[in-house]
């Protein structure tokens, strides 16, 4: 896929009329970031009934103990650093590859947003349908491994604006669409596919380590990358044959 911001027309007229698109995109992007927050946290007023026993029952059928009570008995500082850190990544990650999409690849970044977008409101819509406790909150005795960024900043978990958003996660759902486009922007490149295996391996162990989803929660934070990237690819199907 090539870059609508490579040649084009580099008349006064032409660079004014690049720019203010350009700002235009940006400003849809922090639209599509806002709104998810917001609406996640008018989700966690509409539904006040709670759910977590089916899915700690689930990893209990295939465990024998929910994952996250297994976790927290092996737990070490090594492991606590690295799986929070892991966990941390996420919004920043996909917001400067989006940033550096819009820069460098405009196509793509569209083809990203709408993805981005689309998962969003999927996601919400699992917080109002079915609001999801996480293990923090829902199993005795386990303690949510803390946000080492959000604890550098005196933050703590304040900045969360709905604890019951567990399915999905959309930290798994990120890592998957971060590493999708990761390979599409550098398609030749080894270190972005070690980069998009590591991402797509690690962060689903982390979301569960640290205590904020369920084995279920993965799955459809799994599935949701895969709708949300396949209705990007009709959408920008669709805007190709308008042009």
């Amino acid at each position: 896929m090539g870059s609508r911001n490579e040649g084009g027309d580099k008349s006064p007229i032409g660079k004014r009329r690049s720019l203010t698109r350009r700002i235009l995109l940006l400003l849809i992007l922090a639209l599509v970031m806002w709104g998810y927050e917001y609406s996640r946290a008018i989700a966690a007023k509409i539904s006040p009934e709670v759910h977590y026993a089916t899915l700690l029952w689930f990893e209990e059928r295939l465990f024998g103990t929910p994952l996250i009570v297994f976790f927290q008995a092996h737990r070490t500082a090594v492991l606590d650093y690295l799986f929070s850190g892991v966990y941390s990544l996420h919004p920043a990650y996909i917001v400067l590859l989006l940033l550096y999409l819009l820069a460098r690849n405009e196509e793509l970044y569209i083809h990203a947003i709408i993805s981005v977008g689309f998962a969003g409101i999927i996601a919400v819509a699992c917080y109002v349908l079915c609001p999801v406790a996480p293990p923090w909150i829902a199993v005795p005795g386990v303690t949510r491994i803390q946000n080492p960024i959000l604890v550098y900043l005196g933050r703590g978990h304040s900045i969360d604006p709905n604890p019951y958003a567990a399915m999905p996660s959309m930290h798994v759902a990120s890592a998957v669409l971060v590493g999708y486009y990761l390979v599409r922007a550098f398609p030749n490149s080894i270190v972005a596919k070690i980069t998009t295996c590591s991402i797509i391996i690690l962060m689903p162990i982390a979301v569960i380590y640290t205590g904020n989803h369920y084995l279920l929660d993965v799955i459809v934070g799994l599935i949701v990358a895969y709708i949300s990237l396949r209705i990007a690819d009709l959408a920008v199907d669709k805007l190709v044959q308008r042009d």
